[in-house]
């Protein structure tokens, strides 16, 4: 195997604001050697406070309306080329009837510093699968009696998940399939119950061939053509070896 040495640093930082209304604990990520990979990760996760008005690069407050706003941060995996980064938000706007919460993860392939999303990981024909292991989950949370549209529940392209322990957690927003008294909602899958629908050109592959693989469908990847240049390049010499002994 080879040996993945990715000399990442998670550095943890604070901003503050206006007597504490404003209160994050951020990382900061250190790419030894690599300044660009490490600028580009560090432009996804201020992107994570910007969508609210908060630049933590200049530690500038954007947006006049937040009256609250809290954030913590957990580094949920860095396993081979992949990290991942668990955000906890609490945000109170003015003249809201109350705070909310978000968590939001960001997914990080450490070989170009760009963000994967949900829509990488399964293969495309499996998505009806994976949501009924999700559903048959949502069955036997505490919101059970709870949801909107149970039936209609479906998994978006950017569904926010995160890996922990080996398992892989799907999260719901906050009012996204039940009402605000169930907070977020977390689904967690077992990664033996849903490595043999990964996408075999996926950022998840190779951290799951630690994992048996040998019955996941490669469909036309990069081995499936080599596979196949090296039958047809078999058969030709086969061929030219023949006609080498009858003449």
């Amino acid at each position: 195997k080879k040996d993945y040495t990715y000399k990442i640093n998670i550095l943890e930082q604070k901003f503050t604001f206006e007597n504490n209304k404003i209160n994050i604990m951020f990382p900061k990520v250190k790419y030894e050697n690599n300044t660009l990979i490490e600028n580009k990760i560090n432009n996804l996760i201020n992107n994570i406070y910007l969508r609210h008005g908060i630049d933590i690069k200049r530690k500038k407050v954007l947006e006049d309306s937040i009256g609250e706003f809290n954030s913590s941060f957990q580094q949920s995996y860095k396993i081979k080329n992949i990290l991942g980064i668990k955000f906890i938000n609490w945000m109170y706007y003015d003249g809201a009837a109350h705070g909310n919460d978000e968590i939001v993860s960001l997914n990080i392939n450490l070989n170009n510093g760009e963000e994967f999303e949900f829509k990488d990981i399964f293969r495309g024909k499996y998505k009806d699968t994976i949501i009924n292991l999700v559903k048959d989950k949502l069955k036997q949370h505490d919101c059970k009696d709870s949801y909107f549209d149970f039936d209609n529940i479906q998994l978006r392209d950017t569904q926010e998940f995160y890996i922990s322990d080996n398992k892989l957690i799907i999260i719901f927003f906050k009012y996204e399939i039940a009402p605000g008294c169930c907070g977020s909602i977390e689904i967690s899958l077992d990664l033996n119950e849903v490595v043999m629908y990964i996408n075999p050109n996926g950022p998840l592959y190779f951290l799951y061939a630690d994992y048996d693989t040998s019955h996941v469908e490669r469909g036309h990847t990069i081995l499936f053509a080599m596979d196949a240049y090296k039958k047809i390049s078999n058969k030709s010499l086969k061929e030219e070896q023949l006609k080498t002994a009858d003449n």
